[in-house]
């Protein structure tokens, strides 16, 4: 196996050019592994509940990150009233474009 230094992987993603997308992509990824790996295990036994707290983790992160995503689209919406600064509402507007951007399914 030929070993890639991680800044020159074509699957490499830097933080400022995630998306959604990617992060469901991750998320389920990163589920299935985890539920695959509680299947063969015995509910209740150590390495059950062992196996849970990574499996939980996984999917509160995972809803804090689309949460926060979601809910900063909304809070640009008020920033953006005619009750605002125009520069306030032009930063506002910026905001917006830049994380729906992030957001919507690539075309």
């Amino acid at each position: 196996m030929t070993e890639v230094a991680l800044d020159e992987s074509e699957y490499e993603i830097h933080a400022g050019e995630l998306t959604l997308v990617h992060a469901d992509a991750l998320h389920a990824f990163l589920k299935g592994r985890t539920q695959a790996l509680l299947a063969k295990q015995t509910a209740g036994t150590e390495t059950y509940r062992a196996l849970l707290s990574p499996d939980t983790a996984l999917d509160m992160a995972y809803d804090e990150v689309a949460g926060c995503l979601r809910h900063a689209g909304e809070l640009l919406g008020v920033l953006d009233d005619d009750a605002q600064p125009e520069e306030v509402r032009h930063a506002a507007r910026e905001m917006r474009f830049r994380i729906s951007s992030r957001l919507a399914p690539p075309l």
